[in-house]
């Protein structure tokens, strides 16, 4: 990879020791890390990297921000920023084409659309799960070798972050999945959201790359018409300059290609058409069938099949957008639906607004039971106008919708879904257990 004369110049750090040490590779895990690796010393609010130094001191070089160490090793001022000046390093030297996604939600699912598609074509490296921060994306980086093609994913908290990932990452082709309620909490207005996230392709418009958004998106669209060259909308509307034709809720057709995706609902079919959008940037030719199975993603959008119940498990997160959609594609199933729901997150002084706004939108469709857990998901049912109970506590939520399947003796559709904090996985774990035990 580098010396370590080369990593010292790279970020500016003091080296002691012999410069001329070849680095194979960067770890900032004692526990992982190969003998020619350098140990990166990252310090958060809760770790402290430096507390581990000894255990590889004297065996690997050391990049560090405190305390003395042993030679070989690399004093700098915050070893995060190294790690992504070292990242960048790595991907100005990679020969590759680098595509970043971000947006309010379904950035992980594209990416895997994104990448199954590529890998189609020529290796194709991704972010892992969706290590999308300022520690994951070089990580992500750092872990290029000879492949063709490689697609990011980029997360954000605050205004700034995306462009400062843009900055390390240096996109060929930049996509924004959709600007929605995410984060409105940290960000206060639609705009601002739009806004940040609009960060990945004032880059990419600064690198000469190709900037790609959801057509379908109003917001989206504003953020691109900033740019009047190189880009492409995709969607099923009449504003998309690619633009697929539904014929179900699993299958379009987009130019001469009939597409399916293994997951109904729009959202999965957008996700596909996206991953089309790079595959045509990248000048790639589309085959006359495509079919999309991204693969398991825990806590998104995986259906567990148990006799005549279907286990949506969207646990993972939540948020107004990802909630409606998820719902949506519950309702295209048959069944009796049974609806478990936790609380949504970082919506600040929105929360009770969008909390009671989702149950409109439930009001709907024909709930069959809605089960909530916490006093906001509780405003679910204030508008929801179907049957609810909001419970105390995750036990008693699998309690309650276990019942009901129960008595149910047709096809069941049960949905749990809810922001990190709410641990909806354990509803949907104890439910699973009660199927597991039960007799055959």
């Amino acid at each position: 990879m580098f010396t370590l004369d080369e990593i010292a110049g790279i970020v500016g750090g003091e080296l002691t020791g012999d410069g001329k040490i070849q680095v194979g590779g960067v770890s900032t895990d004692t526990r992982t890390i190969a003998k020619e690796e350098l140990y990166l010393a990252l310090k958060g609010e809760n770790f402290d990297g430096h507390d581990f130094i000894e255990r590889v001191e004297g065996r690997n070089p050391v990049l560090h921000q405190e305390k003395e160490v042993s030679a070989p090793s690399i004093l700098v001022r915050d070893t995060l920023v190294a790690y992504g000046q070292l990242a960048r390093a790595k991907r100005m030297n990679w020969g590759g084409k680098l595509v970043a996604v971000t947006g309010s939600s379904g950035k992980t699912s594209t990416k895997e659309a994104i990448s199954q598609l590529l890998q189609q074509y020529a290796p194709t490296h991704r972010t892992e799960a969706n290590q999308n921060n300022e520690i994951g994306l070089p990580k992500t980086l750092l872990s290029l070798g000879d492949q063709k093609y490689a697609v990011v994913e980029m997360g954000m908290r605050a205004k700034g972050e995306i462009l400062s990932l843009a900055k390390i990452a240096l996109p060929d082709i930049g996509l924004i999945t959709n600007v929605g309620k995410a984060h409105i909490g940290r960000l206060g207005s639609m705009e601002a959201i739009r806004d940040a996230k609009g960060e990945l392709f004032e880059e990419v418009e600064r690198l000469g790359g190709i900037k790609i958004a959801n057509g379908d998106d109003p917001l989206c669209r504003e953020l691109i018409e900033k740019f009047p060259n190189r880009k492409i909308l995709f969607g099923f509307g009449e504003n998309c300059t690619l633009r697929g034709e539904k014929l179900d809720a699993q299958t379009f057709r987009v130019k001469d290609c009939l597409v399916s995706t293994s997951l109904p609902g729009e959202h999965h079919c957008l996700n596909a058409l996206a991953a089309i959008a790079v595959g045509l940037a990248l000048d790639l030719p589309l085959p006359r069938e495509l079919a999309f199975n991204p693969g398991s993603l825990p806590g998104r959008a995986q259906r567990i099949s148990r006799g005549k119940t279907t286990l949506w498990d969207e646990s993972y997160n939540a948020n107004p957008d990802s909630m409606r959609a998820a719902i949506k594609s519950l309702f295209e199933q048959p069944g009796k639906k049974f609806l478990v729901l936790g609380e949504m997150g970082e919506l600040g002084e929105h929360a009770e607004r969008e909390h009671l706004g989702l149950g409109e939108f439930l009001s709907a469709f024909p709930v069959d039971l809605l089960v909530t857990v916490g006093p906001l998901a509780d405003l679910y049912g204030k508008k929801a106008g179907c049957l609810h109970e909001n419970v105390p506590n995750r036990q008693e939520a699998a309690e309650k919708v276990l019942e009901r399947i129960s008595e149910n003796a047709g096809p069941s559709q049960v949905l749990f879904k809810g922001s990190r904090s709410t641990k909806m996985e354990e509803v949907l774990s104890m439910v699973l257990s009660t199927f597991e035990s039960a007799p055959s």
